[in-house]
């Protein structure tokens, strides 16, 4: 059995552009701090989508923090099979969060939203957990369908303007 190999194994710019307009949307719904993503895919590593706080604010040791607990917490949800959707809550470098684990066909991802100073509230948490349920889903499929047209060879449509 021979294996088509994906000539374009980064994450697609629709992939992305999907993510940062859904991590501004959770933003723009819940006052909060922390708004993140870790995706990992294929065969490449953890990327780190940030919305909230801005990289450039935080120091070495604290963005150290954040992507560690990040991928430590997706792959916490991974080994303990944790049911898509779920929230769990911890605190990620300093940070009161609600994590949401997703995962599709051929990726997986962890959404992190939280505050400094207070947790979120019950509303706040179920806004959180229904936006980032819905946007990892389509994050997931997105990706496993323009995989899917690469592999099969089919010419991907030209840039929207």
């Amino acid at each position: 059995m021979s294996e088509i190999e994906d000539p374009h194994p980064e994450l697609d710019l629709s992939v992305q552009e999907l993510i940062y307009a859904g991590l501004e949307a959770v933003e723009a719904a819940i006052s909060i701090d922390l708004c993140a993503y870790l995706h990992v895919s294929g065969d490449f590593g953890p990327q780190l989508f940030l919305s909230s706080p801005n990289l450039s604010n935080l120091s070495p040791a604290v963005a150290f923090d954040l992507f560690s607990g990040l991928r430590d917490a997706l792959d916490w949800a991974a080994l303990n099979a944790t049911e898509p959707g779920i929230e769990q809550t911890c605190v990620l470098a300093g940070y009161e969060s609600v994590t949401v684990a997703t995962a599709g066909p051929i990726s997986r991802g962890l959404f992190a939203v939280g505050r400094t100073a207070r947790p979120l509230l019950d509303q706040e948490r179920h806004v959180a957990t229904r936006l980032c349920s819905a946007l990892g889903n389509a994050c997931h499929r997105l990706e496993a369908a323009v995989t899917s047209v690469r592999l099969q060879g089919v010419a991907e449509p030209p840039p929207s303007s």
